[in-house]
């Protein structure tokens, strides 16, 4: 099963690691003539060259608005080391994966919560 994956705005930038992303935010795509059903009933394999990254969790596939045989996509961002990272995405569905998606390239941060916050 082959499908084309786009990873959306959030993550891609003409610079390389242009954008910045923490764990709050979402990676994006859109499965390409792949109705919801489908689309949720796949997982998804994060890479990072030729190293896998583990599992897309809470994705959620939706009818595209831009295209009404589209899936629109979103899954959270996995804990990663801070820093440049350039990933690719798959698809695996009934034991097969598709081929790497294009590349995403951003530079993750966490930021912390300040705590015991108080007037002195």
């Amino acid at each position: 099963m082959k499908s084309l994956f786009v990873l959306l705005a959030l993550l891609m930038a003409q610079n390389a690691f242009a954008q910045t992303a923490t764990p709050q935010n979402h990676f994006g795509w859109t499965e390409t003539a792949q109705a919801p059903v489908i689309a949720n009933a796949a997982t998804y394999k994060l890479y990072e060259g030729t190293t896998a990254l583990g599992t897309l969790t809470n994705v959620t596939c939706l009818q595209s608005t831009a295209n009404q045989f589209d899936s629109d996509c979103t899954g959270d961002i996995p804990a990663l080391v801070q820093g440049a990272h350039t990933v690719t995405l798959t698809q695996n569905s009934q034991g097969a994966e598709s081929p790497k998606s294009n590349a995403a390239s951003f530079t993750f941060v966490l930021v912390i919560t300040p705590s015991g916050f108080r007037v002195k």
